[in-house]
């Protein structure tokens, strides 16, 4: 067995004459699937408490898998990008930090060894062991010791750190081929290609270039009513352009919606400072009622 199977041995579907029976010395044997080394589905039957097999509690911690991950948020985001390109001559593991990895090994066994199928971090191969319980179950049971991406200082400047660094992912592309196309600036269309790995004289940048002269046409007047003052053809290349504005802004957007997301720390901080007060003591003598003590705990949901 491949893969290690967690079952409910009152599961009704185990109850039955077809799944369930007993031997001459009265143990109990359940017929089940499971997953060879290979992935491919196997049903056969096992000796509740016999070799290979441990009755576990529901409060037992059976078979959960625990890694430390101490990868920054991008190292983690480029790793699942890198993970849409795995295929026959590229899908080893080795190359991967340890949350996706084990993600990816987990996500693999929805498809037999031999049809050389690899999956990749995105939600359609999440959706493939929607309906395989034993995947379905192992990444339930995957933990993953890592900081929240969720937490983060804010600098000086009112930024954060961790999410500033995926700038260049997220919006650096969108950024050049805006510039060049409002500017004609060639030397970002030269840094657009060179991180896509694109060559000057490609199908792509002769797109942009015939897109930009397009644009340089535009009348000097276009943006106070774009869809009044172009005409269709023209509209079509400014809602080209629009596309690529609202993707920088959204990214800025997402960042300010996660430092609003960050409010449980000002309350906590605050929280610190109102017990600090109510720690000090009384001047001049005075004295306190202690009829009612301040409140100095509450339960604080983090997200």
């Amino acid at each position: 067995m491949g893969t290690a199977l967690r079952v409910e041995i009152n599961d009704a579907k185990l109850s039955t004459n077809n799944n369930r029976a007993k031997d001459a010395q009265d143990n109990v044997w359940l017929k089940v699937d499971v997953l060879d080394d290979k992935n491919r589905k196997r049903s056969g039957w096992v000796l509740v408490n016999g070799e290979g097999a441990k009755r576990a509690y529901c409060w037992d911690w059976f078979d959960f898998m625990q890694i430390k991950e101490t990868s920054t948020l991008k190292e983690i985001y480029l790793d699942a990008d890198k993970s849409l390109k795995r295929n026959k001559d590229n899908h080893s593991l080795s190359q991967y930090k340890p949350t996706i990895k084990e993600t990816l090994s987990i996500l693999d066994k929805q498809y037999p060894v031999e049809t050389k199928i690899y999956t990749s971090i995105k939600e359609a191969s999440f959706k493939g062991i929607a309906d395989k319980p034993m995947l379905f179950t192992a990444l339930s049971r995957l933990l993953i010791n890592y900081e929240s991406e969720w937490y983060s200082e804010i600098d000086a400047e009112g930024k954060l750190p961790k999410w500033e660094a995926l700038n260049s992912e997220m919006t650096e592309n969108a950024k050049n081929i805006l510039a060049y196309l409002q500017t004609g600036d060639e030397a970002k269309l030269d840094a657009y290609l060179s991180r896509v790995g694109e060559a000057k004289y490609s199908p792509e940048a002769k797109g942009f270039e015939t897109l930009r002269r397009e644009i340089s046409r535009f009348p000097a007047d276009y943006k106070e009513s774009p869809s009044e003052k172009l005409t269709k053809e023209q509209f079509e290349s400014y809602a080209k352009m629009a596309a690529l504005e609202k993707q920088v802004t959204a990214w800025e957007k997402t960042k300010e919606k996660i430092k609003k997301m960050l409010w449980w720390d000002d309350v906590a901080k605050g929280l610190a400072k109102l017990n600090q007060q109510n720690d000090t003591p009384p001047e001049n003598s005075e004295t306190t009622d202690t009829t009612t003590p301040p409140c100095r705990y509450r339960l604080i949901s983090h997200p």
